[in-house]
This record gives structure tokens, sequence and C-alpha cells, in this order.
């Protein structure tokens, strides 16, 4: 079984945002009844911001709209987390951010040879309010916090995933409103071993046996 370090992450994370546009790092773990809850803290680099108009008709791999259908107004201005195992359908968002799952994809087009299997659920999340920032210096004098992601998983357990973000420039120059897009690692959830699986199912058949006696008697 892989664990690693948050702090490791989010060290790694902040020594990134030179190049990058949104960076998502994973900030704890909590069960969540037989379930737990992957929480991500996201992170906009200064010299970028969030236009969801400016990306509107942006294409991602495969040269599909970045934006999904049901989102409306369209917005390509977004961060992926890839291959969440164990799924179990829940999410939490800030304000104006939408999640949306698919098997593949969103991939920016110029990231599209990110691992991705096609078996296991991703996870995109959307922006579609203001531009953020609005106004101030650009750019910004440090990176923005956007707020809390929640992923729900039936395994607690870690392992290195893949995220791709895409944003906008936030510049003084010709840059300026130009699309960026970056890819890196963050934790996701991890499958069991198959040690740790068979610990669990004898566990199972234990109790179910305990029961079946108690009942019995």
């Amino acid at each position: 079984m892989n664990k690693f370090s948050f702090a490791a992450f989010a060290s790694l994370a902040l020594s990134s945002f030179a190049s990058a546009s949104i960076i998502p790092s994973l900030m704890s773990v909590t069960p969540n009844g037989s379930a737990f809850n992957f929480t991500y803290t996201a992170f906009l680099s200064a010299d970028q911001r969030l236009d969801p108009a400016a990306t509107a008709n942006t294409t991602c791999a495969g040269n599909q709209l970045c934006s999904p259908a049901g989102l409306t107004p369209p917005s390509g201005t977004f961060f992926t987390i890839y291959d969440v195992n164990g799924f179990n359908g829940a999410t939490t968002v800030p304000t104006s951010w939408t999640a949306f799952t698919l098997m593949v994809g969103q991939t920016p087009s110029l990231q599209s040879g990110v691992p991705d299997s096609s078996l296991v659920t991703n996870v995109s999340f959307f922006y579609n309010g203001p531009k953020l920032p609005a106004s101030g210096p650009r750019p910004a004098l440090g990176p923005t916090n956007l707020g809390n992601f929640v992923i729900g998983s039936i395994f607690g357990s870690q392992t290195v995933g893949y995220y791709t973000a895409q944003a906008t420039k936030n510049t003084n120059d010709i840059t300026d409103g130009t699309l960026t897009q970056n890819v890196g690692n963050v934790p996701i959830p991890g499958v069991p071993e198959p040690a740790s699986m068979l610990l669990i199912g004898s566990g199972l058949v234990g109790l179910a046996a305990f029961r079946r006696k108690l009942f019995n008697r």
C-alpha cells in the first residue's frame, strides 16, 4: 500500500506556482460512515485568473469541447483528478464550481498523454463564476486559495495519481488572456492490497457467522 505525506505534496505544489494554473493539493482523508472523504484545496497561481468566458469554446483532448453538456453558460476553466478509485458519487464544491464525472476526460488539449483508465471515474471541477481575481495588480501578489473540494471513496488508502488544469493568463503583457494548462501528481484513493481485502473479507464472514450463532440461540 502506497502512503504519501500531505506536507510533501503541499510543498511540491507550492514550488510549482510559477509555471502552473490551478494546483490541487490533498489536505485530509476523513471517515464518512463506511466511506471516506478526500478533501483537496486548490490554489490559483499568481499570474493566472479564472475567466470562464475566455475559455468557453476551448477544445480538450480528442477535439471535444472542454465545457461539458449541461454547464450553462459554457466554461473551459477547470481541473480534473484522474482515476478516483472507489468513487462513491459524493462531491462537495465551493460556490460557482460544478463537479462532473466521466470515465475519460476532461483533459486539456496539450496534456493528452496523461494516464487515464477508461474503467475508473475521473472527477472534473468546472468554474462558472465571475472573473477571479476581478481586479488588482497583474500578476497578483500571491496564489489564490480557491476553496475545498471533496471527493468520496469507499477506500481510505492513498496512491499517486494525476491531475490537469486549465485557466487563463493574468498579466500586463501580450500573454494576458491566453490559455494556460498544467499537469502534475496528486494523492488519490488507492485500492487496498489483496492481503488487506482478504482480511476485510474474513472479518465480514466472521461477523456473519457470529450473527447467525447469536440469532439461532
